[in-house]
C-alpha cells in the first residue's frame, strides 16, 4: 500500500478519507484533551509553556494532514477521474466544496486512454 499512489480510484479513496478522518480526529482530540488540566484558571495568568507547545502540535498536526489530504487524497483521486488539478480550488468556494467533495466519491475512473 503506497501513502502517495500516482492515482486512487473511489473505493480506495473513500477507505482512505474515512481512515484518514478518523485518525486525525483521534489524535487531535487527544491532545486536545491531555491540554484541558494545563490550562489557565485563574482570570489574570497567560497560558502556560504546556498549553503553547500542545496547541502548537495541534496545529503541526493539522498542516500535515491538510498537505496529505492534497498530494495522497485529492490529486490522485482527480487524475484517476482525467480531470485537471486545477479543479480543486474549487474546494475552497463554500457550497461549491461539498459538491466537489460528493462528485470525487462519485464519478467513475477514466478511461486508461483519457489518462495522462
Amino acid at each position: 500500500m503506497n501513502l502517495f499512489p500516482k492515482s486512487l480510484e473511489r473505493i480506495p479513496y473513500l477507505i482512505r478519507s474515512i481512515i484518514f478522518g478518523v485518525v486525525v480526529s483521534i489524535v487531535i482530540g487527544v491532545l486536545a484533551g491531555i491540554m484541558v488540566p494545563f490550562m489557565p484558571t485563574e482570570e489574570g495568568s497567560g497560558p502556560g509553556i504546556m498549553v503553547i507547545l500542545l496547541g502548537l502540535a495541534i496545529f503541526l498536526i493539522s498542516v500535515a494532514a491538510a498537505v496529505y489530504g492534497l498530494i495522497g487524497l485529492l490529486i490522485p483521486r482527480c487524475r484517476n477521474m482525467g480531470w485537471s488539478l486545477w479543479l480543486l480550488l474549487l474546494l475552497l468556494v463554500p457550497g461549491a466544496n461539498v459538491v466537489m467533495q460528493i462528485l470525487l466519491f462519485v464519478v467513475p475512473p477514466a478511461p486508461a486512454s483519457q489518462l495522462q
